[in-house]
């Protein structure tokens, strides 16, 4: 993993933030200083007819790209939002399927879809954030799977369940 994204996943952000704009602003004022002492205020006044139309254009350009950044940053957090909603509803449709079974695999079902469950949101989610993916919860979705690809339907009541889930 580069330097950069491992910074910027483990750092703090109450640390990260103000670093960054500390750093701008002091590289700012550095080069203000040096062009301020080695050239004389007469002679960057003549400049400044020519200067203030490209700074305005540049100003324009920033804020424009400053935009597209923020609505990318939104629809990003707004798929993250759409794709946990999804898998809710997923894991809740599964626990309402799991009624058509008899007692003892509606228990085990039931006892697979809670445990995934707490996986994702006790350590899926946390791991997730630091740029890592959660073997356990991987190795739940397999068992789930595999419970419901080998169960045989024991009456035609939940054959047709099958047929139509």
């Amino acid at each position: 993993m580069p330097l950069t994204q491992q910074l910027l996943l483990r750092c703090p952000y109450f640390i990260l933030g103000p670093a960054i704009v500390g750093l701008a602003i002091a590289f700012s004022i550095t080069g203000l200083l040096l062009v301020r002492h080695f050239f004389h205020h007469s002679k960057l006044k003549a400049h400044h007819d020519v200067a203030d139309p490209i700074l305005g254009a540049l100003g324009t350009v920033y804020a424009v790209l400053l935009a597209f950044v923020v609505v990318t940053v939104w629809q990003s957090f707004d798929k993250s939002n759409s794709n946990v909603q999804r898998e809710a509803n997923c894991l809740a449709d599964l626990y309402r399927d799991a009624e058509a079974f008899p007692a003892e695999s509606r228990q085990k079902i039931g006892a697979l879809l809670r445990q995934y469950r707490e996986v994702i949101v006790d350590s899926k989610w946390k791991m997730m954030a630091g740029g890592r993916m959660s073997p356990e919860a991987e190795s739940l979705i397999r068992r789930i799977w595999a419970f419901y690809t080998a169960y045989q339907p024991k009456s035609p009541a939940e054959q047709s369940f099958f047929d139509v889930s």
